[in-house]
């Protein structure tokens, strides 16, 4: 994957909560992501629950500048001009409350933060949605991080980035989505990279809603080398520290 392309490999929605895959791609070979470049997993962007994309490849190599996203691809936050206040999915932001999914959603006087779900050693759910208000400018909440699943026969190495992290939000009334999931399984783990699935960030200069918890990341390898930055995934920031959420 080069030249700025970008792969994007969409799955089926479902009313039924299931780990899925809901789509495959299978590389027999190698799958190279260059710099500017990207491959992007993601769930059918509805209101409902969708399975998430596999990925698999002989060796798997993210160069410098490159990603592997699923940014913002899960649960849909708040739909104010539809009425629905709440976002959508197991850890939805009330009003204006964060979404929430490995650490609950940020509260706010006014709303209600998400609740955790999902497991830990095998993360296939998305990150959920923050809630919204009438009373202010937040027509949107913001949506959860997707899942990037990655099936690796051989090395992968990440020298760009991975990320599942929720959708921030600038408006006032709208809180910030939940991180979503890595789940990666390989025999060598090498690179210098980053791998991410944080929180939506809440408005930064007003005191109006609260940001979305972490996601999960596993990392499943026999040996590694991996030098880069895989991060316990955090929650978003707010404008004060008592309307964030938790990684």
């Amino acid at each position: 994957v080069t030249n700025t392309a970008k792969l994007v490999i969409e799955s089926a929605v479902t009313n039924v909560a299931r780990t899925g895959p809901g789509a495959r791609l299978t590389i027999r070979g190698d799958l190279v992501v260059a710099a500017a470049s990207g491959v992007y997993p993601a769930v059918w962007r509805e209101n409902t629950n969708a399975l998430p994309v596999c990925v698999s490849a002989r060796n798997l190599t993210v160069l410098p500048g490159g990603v592997v996203s699923a940014d913002s691809a899960g649960y849909a936050g708040g739909n104010l001009p539809a009425g629905i206040k709440a976002g959508y999915g197991p850890g939805a932001g009330k009003m204006l409350g964060g979404g929430g999914h490995g650490g609950k959603g940020g509260e706010q006087a006014e709303g209600q933060g998400g609740g955790t779900y999902g497991e830990e050693t095998v993360p296939l759910m998305p990150g959920s949605g923050g809630g919204t208000w009438e009373n202010g400018n937040g027509n949107y909440g913001g949506a959860g991080g997707g899942v990037v699943w990655l099936e690796v026969a051989r090395k992968l190495v990440v020298d760009g980035t991975i990320s599942a992290n929720g959708e921030a939000k600038s408006s006032n009334y709208a809180g910030g989505g939940s991180g979503g999931s890595l789940y990666i399984r390989c025999a060598r783990f090498d690179g210098q990279g980053t791998l991410q699935a944080d929180g939506g960030n809440a408005h930064l200069t007003k005191d109006g809603s609260g940001s979305g918890g972490g996601g999960r990341i596993a990392v499943w390898r026999t040996t590694h080398t991996f030098t880069g930055t895989a991060e316990q995934p955090a929650a978003g920031a707010a404008y004060l520290a008592s309307r964030c959420g938790q990684p």
